[in-house]
């Protein structure tokens, strides 16, 4: 079976911009860099850990192939399993390559809609 039979959700991967606004000041906000296949897993209690020392506790860890362009500090998106259910956004806190060169781990925190948008 191949890795990429595996991955089973839609992501987009969004990266902060920033955005003059004319009038000396800017804006933030997020730009779409990549849609891909991702595969999620929720880490349990044990392997859950505070991210960067003062940074939020990880939650999950997405699974991509090695063409994945998310790195620390952007965020992914995931649709929803069920209809009515709320979107899932991953702030990413690692992306590293295992020792075994297929695919790419990627570190998250859950970050609730409100929360995210800021």
């Amino acid at each position: 079976m191949s890795f990429r039979t595996l991955l089973n959700r839609d992501a987009v991967v969004e990266r902060k911009v920033r955005t003059h606004d004319g009038q000396g000041g800017f804006s933030v906000g997020w730009q779409e860099i990549q849609r891909a296949r991702v595969r999620v897993r929720p880490l349990a209690a044990g392997e859950r850990m505070s991210a960067g020392g003062m940074r939020a506790e990880l939650t999950h860890r997405l699974y991509a192939a090695l063409t994945f362009l998310g790195r620390r500090g952007d965020r992914v998106r995931l649709a929803p399993f069920q209809a009515g259910a709320p979107e899932l956004v991953l702030e990413i806190d690692a992306v590293r390559e295992p020792s075994s060169p297929h695919h790419i781990e990627v570190d998250c925190a859950e970050r609730r809609e409100d929360a995210a948008a800021h």
